[in-house]
């Protein structure tokens, strides 16, 4: 029973999940085409037969259709949900309702609108990122060992816990996170960490071995291992403008490795 009731939940969550995001991303479409002057015959979110709805005083449907997979704005002139003129319809157009329609509109008006969907998508990431930075505070890791694993080659390179790593190969870290970053094109070569123990600073070598791991789909993971783990997180609280910033960079990092 347990089991019916967390597939229930997920599946919950992913539908009203999925909802906030089709209906930002519409939403974007449709207040810049709105501000353009074109006419919106239908907002939906869902596809296929119409659960509820109602009509606003400027003629758009607004409604909830039975598949909650997705969901579309149809302008005046479109055929469908695909944006697909309405050729038929469009040839029998006043000069008033083609003012309305998005087939009619300047090219950079037509940018616009269909750019919308996608920069609200992104302004509703900051505003996540944004709000959890801001609420919790900036998480980080000290450049310090935490703990050995007993297999190399951290323990090979006489690295001890409570070690604070200063530079990997002469440059400078301030996180956990520059150390991984800086060995992870270095395996099976070795990097010179700078350390800082007992108020003196001393020179280690350590070569980065490569770990394998199979994931949950049967894929074999290829990772570089240093041998050794950071310590716990800390909190950092920012301004709100920091928060802004530090959420803004997270969205184009997201943006950048999703492309890769």
């Amino acid at each position: 029973m347990d089991i019916f009731a967390d597939i229930f939940h997920y599946a919950w969550s992913f539908v009203v999940i999925l909802s906030v995001i089709v209906f930002i991303h519409e939403f974007g479409h449709y207040i810049i085409a709105k501000w353009c002057g074109v006419k919106i015959d239908v907002f939906s979110i869902g596809f296929g037969h119409e659960i509820f709805g109602w009509n606003d005083r400027t003629g758009t449907r607004w409604k909830v259709s039975m598949l909650p997979f997705g969901g579309y704005v149809k302008m005046h002139g479109d055929q469908g949900a695909a944006s697909t003129p309405d050729n038929e319809k469009i040839d029998t157009m006043s000069e008033e309702e083609k003012r309305q329609s998005f087939h009619f509109k300047p090219l950079w008006q037509k940018m616009a609108i269909v750019a919308a969907g996608p920069m609200a998508n992104f302004l509703l990431t900051i505003a996540i990122f944004t709000y959890f930075v801001y609420s919790s505070g900036l998480s980080s890791t000290a450049p310090v060992v935490g703990e050995i694993i007993e297999d190399p080659p951290a323990a090979e390179a006489g690295l001890q816990a409570g070690d604070r790593v200063l530079s990997v190969d002469g440059k400078e870290v301030d996180t956990f996170s520059d150390i991984a970053n800086a060995v992870v094109t270095n395996l099976g070569t070795p990097v010179e960490l700078l350390i800082e123990r007992n108020d003196e600073n001393m020179t280690v070598s350590l070569t980065p071995m490569e770990w394998e791991e199979t994931d949950q789909l049967g894929n074999t993971i290829k990772r570089p291992l240093i041998g050794f783990r950071s310590q716990e997180l800390t909190y950092t609280d920012v301004s709100f403008p920091q928060a802004v910033g530090e959420a803004v960079g997270r969205t184009y990092h997201l943006c950048v490795t999703s492309l890769e």
